[in-house]
């Protein structure tokens, strides 16, 4: 925490309410048991939040949305972080990985404790992503300064390095087709857990920032970008949304009743695609004007 002792510490919190006509933020009464800066919230399935974190003590606290209260005392963690994440594993279970050093700890919802893992992570990490991959598997991201990714082995509690990207990552995203969209000030690239490969993003460079968000959209499945600042050092005010689900055609235009070839890239294997032709006019064809390709 030695970098942030200089900035104000806050231990306040927020609500943000949406059910209204002009959403707006709003205090809650209740305070933290302590100021924290880099912890984490997490929603546990009984509706209450773990706020994990981010104090010079290593403590964690709950919040009960029902009467906007933070609970009880003070929960001690099995080690001081900031800059962690937190995974859930299982239904009863968060799994808090790195913040500063090599730790990992798991969290028992219904026994309100942390306990250290055994093993520790290959690298300190701070600012990293942690996901559970379409395989089941644990996969941290970033967070170092080499940009490697590394996999919990669950049958023997091992951490292990998977790949070595050489280039600061910032954020890691699961993306619908079970890949996952890895940016960073340098680097913009697909990595795919079941093969353990990664393939950069050709002339997506705006992808390419560090401090941003990456948010999945609820409606179509596509990733929102915003925030952050270039390789330049500089603020991007651009937000980009991120489909990785692509589809082209040889031409950009055909002779009438001509054959059209289409190509997909980025959706499962046999996901089958609704297409919708539409004319030049934006409109679209009488009668035939949906195709279903596998």
């Amino acid at each position: 925490l030695a970098p942030y002792r200089l900035k104000l510490l806050v231990d306040s919190a927020e609500v943000f309410e949406t059910n209204q006509k002009v959403p707006y933020f709003r205090r809650v009464v209740s305070m933290m048991r302590t100021e924290r800066f880099g912890h984490t919230a997490s929603l546990l399935r009984n509706g209450q939040v773990l706020v994990a974190g981010g104090d010079e003590e290593g403590t964690a606290e709950l919040f009960d949305p029902k009467g906007e209260l933070f609970l009880g005392e003070l929960m001690v963690m099995g080690a001081v972080r900031s800059g962690h994440a937190v995974t859930l594993l299982g239904p009863g279970s968060l799994f808090l990985t790195g913040g500063g050093d090599r730790s990992a700890e798991y969290y028992r919802i219904g026994e309100s404790r942390f306990n250290l893992w055994p093993n520790g992570l290959m690298e300190a990490r701070r600012g990293h992503s942690a996901l559970v991959s379409a395989e089941g598997r644990l996969v941290l991201v970033g967070g170092d300064a080499s940009g490697t990714v590394e996999e919990l082995n669950a049958a023997n509690g091992l951490f292990w390095t998977r790949l070595t990207l050489g280039k600061t990552v910032t954020s890691a995203t699961l993306l619908a087709n079970r890949k996952v969209l890895v940016l960073g000030p340098e680097v913009a690239g697909i990595y795919a857990t079941a093969e353990g490969t990664f393939a950069g993003l050709e002339g997506l460079a705006l992808l390419e920032r560090s401090g941003q968000t990456a948010t999945e959209l609820r409606e179509d499945k596509r990733i929102l970008v915003v925030g952050g600042v270039n390789r330049k050092d500089e603020l991007v005010a651009e937000g980009v949304v991120f489909n990785p689900a692509v589809l082209t055609t040889e031409l950009d235009e055909y002779p009438s009743g001509s054959t059209v070839s289409i190509e997909g890239k980025g959706y499962l294997g046999e996901e089958e695609v609704e297409l919708e032709v539409k004319r030049e006019d934006g409109k679209s064809y009488e009668g035939k004007n949906h195709w279903l390709a596998v």
